[in-house]
């Protein structure tokens, strides 16, 4: 529950075992945080901008299952209940949480600064991770 008052997307276990393990979790961390409203935590950062996950992303996800997770990203709107709690919490501390950007933009933005969003948009039969 600390993490939901937080507003912090974070993981159970260590993120970089979590995310060498499933490296999709590493999009939805993003769907979510996104969709939510919600930052990722500094360790669940940190994990997803090693090289380590970046190649298990890229090496062990298919480029189907990377598109629909983007997709999702890019068209997933928020339900009228998170709607409603982001009224709220705008109501309760006078800003947005997790900074201005909202929405697809923000998706994009946190692919890109996690160092990520190569992967994401490569061209298909693309080998390489820089």
């Amino acid at each position: 529950l600390l993490h939901l008052r937080q507003r912090l997307v974070a993981t159970p276990l260590a993120a970089k075992i979590t995310l060498l393990d499933d490296p999709l979790r590493l999009l939805r961390a993003v769907r979510f945080a996104t969709r939510l409203g919600f930052n990722m935590s500094p360790d669940l950062v940190e994990a997803a901008m090693d090289q380590e996950v970046r190649e298990a992303l890229a090496e062990k996800v298919s480029r189907e299952r990377i598109g629909t997770e983007f997709d999702l990203m890019l068209t997933a709107k928020p339900s009228p209940a998170v709607q409603s709690i982001w009224e709220k919490m705008n109501r309760n501390d006078g800003g947005r949480p997790a900074g201005e950007l909202r929405g697809p933009v923000r998706a994009v933005t946190m692919l890109h600064e996690l160092g990520v969003s190569e992967i994401v948009v490569a061209e298909p039969g693309r080998d390489e991770v820089k």
